[in-house]
């Protein structure tokens, strides 16, 4: 029941158009950094790992919940 569903979005991206815009930006950012991490070689250091982790956390909080 609860939840937002897509026409939510679209009827407040009407009212601001700029929002569905500022969340595919953001998702775009959250797939690049979820693309990067899967990139990362087996051999790769600890700290390249906290890094493109902490990359793909910081882009999800700018997504609103229901699209990550």
């Amino acid at each position: 029941m609860g939840g937002h569903d897509g026409a939510d979005l679209r009827r407040r991206c009407r009212k601001d158009p700029h929002a569905m815009s500022k969340h595919d930006e953001a998702r775009k950012a959250y797939e690049a950094a979820k693309k990067n991490l899967a990139r990362l070689p087996k051999n790769a250091k600890e700290s390249d790992y906290l890094k493109a982790n902490k990359a793909v956390a910081d882009a999800g909080k700018r997504l609103p919940w229901h699209l990550r």
